[in-house]
């Protein structure tokens, strides 16, 4: 393959990723914010999950699942993940 025809390629690919991009740019930013945002909600679960065990309070597992459930709903995703071992027991 010619140095051109290299060169050719590697435009067409840049053009169709801006493209692509551009398409998806919504979906894109919001799977990024649940990415961050579950990130956020690990760090508190691990956080919790650190200062809360010495004190006596209810474990919460620290898991994908629960992450997700912190970094999408929130505040009130924690308190339903902390209230839930009370709930039931």
């Amino acid at each position: 393959m010619s140095p051109a025809q290299q060169v050719l390629l590697v435009m067409g690919g840049l053009t169709l990723a801006v493209v692509m991009l551009r398409l998806y740019r919504k979906p894109f930013k919001w799977v990024l914010r649940a990415a961050v945002n579950s990130t956020v909600g690990l760090i508190c679960l691990i956080a919790y999950d650190f200062i809360g065990s010495p004190l006596g309070l209810g474990m919460i597992g620290v898991s994908l699942q629960n992450a997700l459930v912190v970094g999408l709903l929130g505040a009130p995703g924690f308190a339903m993940l902390a209230a839930f071992p009370w709930v039931l027991g």
